[in-house]
């Protein structure tokens, strides 16, 4: 791509630095939504977090 969405850029300030000396664009980004289903490795038991900043609901079976 012509550009290169980069989260928490205030974070990164070196590695930005780095990358834009060898010659990459960067921009600002924003997270999309973040929902998620964690398997416990030992009981097998799926286990749901919603995003809460937006409708909608982690679920699995």
């Amino acid at each position: 791509p012509d550009e290169a969405p980069f989260e928490g850029i205030a974070d990164y300030t070196d590695t930005i630095k780095r990358l834009r000396a060898m010659g990459h664009v960067i921009v600002g980004a924003h997270q999309g939504d973040a929902h998620t289903i964690w398997v416990n490795p030992k009981t097998g038991e799926y286990v749901g977090a919603e995003d809460r900043r937006i409708d909608g609901k982690a679920a699995g079976f």
